[in-house]
């Protein structure tokens, strides 16, 4: 007995309509393209002239006033001499 393939019905991603929150009129809207060809959308206040990367966070912006924190890389040499200078403890004489 064959299984039959389930045809999937759902639409790309960049092809569904995006619900876009209150007070995106308060933002630019930006498309981009990234090395490998995929496009995507930044999002600019056009008062703060903030920058985001998605709606999820100019919604949590809009609501919290919140600004999403970004992380550094995790094996970064010039990360990893800051650290190793600043855990260095300074005598007083």
């Amino acid at each position: 007995m064959a299984k039959a393939v389930k045809k999937s019905t759902r639409k790309n991603k960049s092809q569904l309509p995006s619900k876009l929150p209150e007070g995106i009129e308060h933002w630019i809207i930006r498309p981009m393209r990234r090395g490998n060809g995929k496009p995507y959308k930044i999002y600019i206040h056009k008062v703060k002239k903030i920058t985001l990367r998605s709606v999820k966070e100019v919604e949590r912006f809009e609501t919290n006033g919140t600004l999403p924190t970004r992380k550094g890389k995790k094996n970064s040499k010039k990360r990893a001499t800051l650290k190793k200078n600043s855990s260095r403890k300074v005598s007083q004489r």
